[in-house]
């Protein structure tokens, strides 16, 4: 039988979580063929002493911001990742009016240039499914709507609650959406505009998800001393509306809350045994990152981020926001012990900045710390950004380690050499380096599991993230010896080790540690439709 890949003598992890074999993998068509057939192919790659694994699946990417754009496609593929789930954290470009257009890339953290020229199409996922259907993707995508930008389509940055008709509203919507192939809503009930919604908004919204068998996805309303509470939350709209739920990059914030994921994960085992569905996804760092100006409470955001950025010259207002960061122990500020704690990733009114602490950066340059970081905020707005240092390792270690816990990014990329967190170019290598070969959590095969078969199946990709006859020659091929993370905070945008070959619809899209010409990702609706 003549086929159009042939990978011979290769140790396949099969993403079920199964022990590794050796054998050979055929595939023709964009899919993997069955065993038993006698192949012939032109094309044959030998994979004496490396992996092949199901290409890995990003559960929380932000990749939707910067789809079509080189450095979007590189951070991903070079990492082994072959599909994409974006529109997290509240966030999504769509749906788009033009009353909310200035509003949803001021809101967005990092915008596209292609994004940014065409953003008037996103009504609805159809006109960006439409775009990507243009751009050129080498990993596949599928897509949340994000409950922040639905607000700012209909109640712009006010912090009022919704009335009967703008609700309805809202419903229509996410409906419409519901309908074009999204998976389902994503809230971020830390970042204004969503964080302005309560249980029964989000819960009328959820009605409509879980009408279409959805998934609610959510960073939730405060991962500090609150996080109980928080998770409390989202289960009780689970509780309400039967729609399952995937809590976003769990974690616990803030020195004094450490050790709490104890609690956390007995909270959501609980929530099992009622009968809620509910999964996590994590990022394997001890540092987030977001926006600069989520060290500032979200009362000060009402009016929107540019109105914030030009009053932010007011040295009472000044004053008086500082004073509330200095006393909010589940602020930013606090949680990281201070700007000690918090680094400037991207900054382009001061790129000297970059990769340096606030409280490093100011005693170089003279300046009062407070004073930097509302000058910072001034100049760039919401294009600024940090990373927190917050977390343990011991939280971490317990999170990866629930068995229904996922990997995902967050990763916020902006172009091939600007700073940013090294997730967004190495989380899954560093997975597999961190908690397989260093710490010893649990096996390859499990691990590989956590990356591909677990998301497919919780995400309804079924016919991904398995090495099966008939499903998707999306695959990963690497040195698991060599396997590993090159980024760091420093040096945020080194390309992974022991990544040698990365395939998605049977087409070689990374080789070598370069993008090749072909580009064939594509959407992905629920359900695994195209």
């Amino acid at each position: 039988m003549n086929v159009d890949l042939l990978i011979k003598n290769v140790e396949i992890i099969d993403g079920t979580g199964r022990s590794p074999m050796i054998g050979t993998v055929a595939v023709k068509d964009g899919k993997i063929c069955k065993d038993g057939d006698v192949w012939e192919s032109d094309l044959e790659i030998d994979g004496t002493g490396l992996t092949l694994s199901p290409g890995f699946i990003d559960v929380h990417s932000h990749g939707d911001f910067v789809a079509g754009h080189d450095y979007g496609r590189l951070c991903k593929i070079s990492q082994g990742i072959t599909t994409e789930i974006g529109g997290q954290c509240g966030s999504s470009c769509f749906p788009v009016t033009p009353e909310s257009r200035n509003l949803l890339l001021a809101n967005a953290n990092i915008v596209g240039k292609q994004i940014e020229e065409n953003i008037d199409r996103f009504t609805n996922l159809d006109g960006y499914k439409e775009y990507l259907s243009e751009s050129s993707l080498s990993a596949n995508m599928m897509l949340f709507m994000g409950h922040s930008a639905l607000r700012l389509a209909v109640l712009g940055t006010s912090d009022a609650k919704a009335n009967a008709e703008q609700l309805a509203k809202m419903c229509e919507l996410l409906e419409e959406a519901m309908k074009q192939g999204c998976l389902g809503l994503s809230t971020g009930l830390f970042y204004p505009p969503s964080a302005y919604a309560d249980v029964d908004e989000v819960s009328a919204l959820c009605e409509v998800v879980a009408k279409y068998n959805g998934i609610h996805t959510t960073h939730i309303r405060n991962e500090g001393s609150e996080v109980l509470k928080s998770l409390a939350e989202v289960l009780e709209v689970s509780r309400r509306t039967g729609v399952r739920l995937n809590v976003s990059h769990h974690k616990v914030c803030g020195r004094k809350n450490w050790g709490m994921s104890k609690d956390t994960l007995a909270l959501l085992d609980k929530a099992r045994e009622e009968g809620i569905t509910v999964t996590m996804d994590v990022y394997p760092y001890l540092a987030s990152m977001t926006k600069l100006s989520a060290c500032i409470p979200t009362e000060y955001f009402n009016k929107g981020v540019a109105w914030l950025q030009k009053e932010l010259v007011n040295p009472e207002l000044r004053a008086e926001i500082k004073e509330k960061m200095e006393n909010y122990e589940d602020g930013r500020y606090r949680q990281c012990g201070g700007f000690t704690g918090v680094m400037i990733g991207v900054c382009p009114s001061r790129p000297e900045a970059e990769g340096k602490f606030i409280s490093d950066f100011a005693k170089e340059t003279g300046e009062d710390p407070f004073e930097l970081f509302f000058d910072m905020l001034v100049n760039d707005g919401g294009k600024v950004n940090a990373i927190y240092f917050t977390m343990c390792e011991e939280d971490l270690d317990r999170i990866v380690s629930d068995p229904h816990t996922m990997i995902g990014t967050d990763g916020l990329v902006a172009s091939l050499d600007g700073k940013t967190h090294p997730r967004g170019w190495a989380s899954f290598p560093r997975a597999i380096r961190l908690f397989v070969k260093e710490k010893q959590l649990f096996s390859l095969e499990t691990m590989i599991h956590k990356m591909t078969g677990l998301s497919a199946e919780t995400y309804g990709l079924k016919e991904k993230g398995r090495i099966a006859a008939g499903y998707d020659a999306d695959l990963v091929l690497f040195n698991k010896e060599e396997i590993g993370d090159a980024a760091d905070f420093v040096n945020s945008n080194r390309l992974s080790d022991g990544i040698k070959i990365v395939i998605v619809g049977g087409k070689i899209a990374y080789q070598d540690g370069t993008l090749t010409e072909e580009c064939p990702g594509k959407w992905i609706g629920a359900g695994g439709r195209t």
